[in-house]
């Protein structure tokens, strides 16, 4: 794996036999020394939020779904799939590689990482239903030894890049996994907007036009950015109803900055 240190692997899970309570989703693998990305998923205590909407989803949804979280020291990345746990119960697994970071190809080993886990998510579903943890991490590993062969792919995408140029970010992930501990969501503005609704600190989200990150004040100030290109060019002849959906439109941009002012600091407010 050239001169860097090995990516780690990390499994979160319920329902395996070494797990102090087998009900309770959470890091059930990681041979990782604790570091700050590992630290911020054990510090989770309520998954149900996360996990609800993740239930039912089929596979081919769930391997849509990512999140990258970024540390001072380290990465992560993940992925999910649906696997019944060792009782036979809907469930999913969530699986990733922690990662160092401090290289200037951050943000293509974070690709490769990524692809190499969509990868091997079969193998990890396998195991899962076998009920073995030793053969989920062995999936995982799987992981680590193709991320060389990912390295001539197509290059990262432009938010990609700038998540890794700046530090003013925790993380991007799709809306199914934007509960992990990311910041900027990978989705539209609607859904960014219904994010904020539920309360989630959000600092931006990608515009899927120029794959560039959009800061949340930012939209604010953007009507260009209010919907996706479809809706803009959607129009209505009936004045009434216009001023109607205007009116509408205009309350949910009051009710979506009143959440980012409340949630500044009290010395930034």
């Amino acid at each position: 794996m050239n001169s860097y240190s090995r990516p780690h692997p990390v499994v979160l899970a319920r329902g395996f036999e070494n797990q102090t309570d087998r009900d309770e989703f959470g890091v059930v693998f990681s041979d990782r020394p604790t570091g700050e990305i590992q630290s911020r998923l054990l510090s989770r205590q309520a998954w149900g939020a996360l996990l609800q909407p993740l239930y039912g989803r089929t596979a081919e949804d769930l391997a849509r779904q990512y999140c990258v979280l970024l540390g001072a020291t380290e990465f992560g990345v993940f992925r999910v799939t649906p696997s019944p746990d060792r009782f036979h119960r809907r469930s999913v697994i969530i699986y990733g590689l922690i990662v160092d970071r401090g290289y200037s190809n951050d943000s293509r080993r974070a690709v490769n990482a990524l692809s190499s886990l969509r990868d091997v998510q079969e193998n990890v579903i396998q195991g899962a239903m076998s009920g073995s943890l030793e053969a989920v991490v062995s999936a995982v590993g799987g992981a680590v030894e193709m991320i060389d062969s990912h390295s001539h792919g197509p290059a990262p995408a432009t938010f990609i890049d700038e998540l890794f140029g700046t530090w003013a970010y925790s993380g991007a992930a799709t809306p199914l996994l934007f509960g992990l501990g990311a910041d900027v969501l990978v989705g539209t503005q609607r859904e960014a907007d219904q994010l904020m609704l539920t309360g989630q600190a959000l600092a931006g989200f990608v515009d899927v036009r120029t794959g560039r990150i959009v800061s949340a004040h930012d939209a604010e100030d953007n009507p260009q950015l209010e919907n996706s290109p479809a809706e803009r060019h959607e129009t209505t002849a009936d004045p009434q109803l216009r001023e109607i959906l205007t009116g509408i439109k205009d309350e949910l941009r009051r009710i979506r900055l009143t959440i980012i002012e409340l949630a500044k600091p009290d010395n930034e407010r």
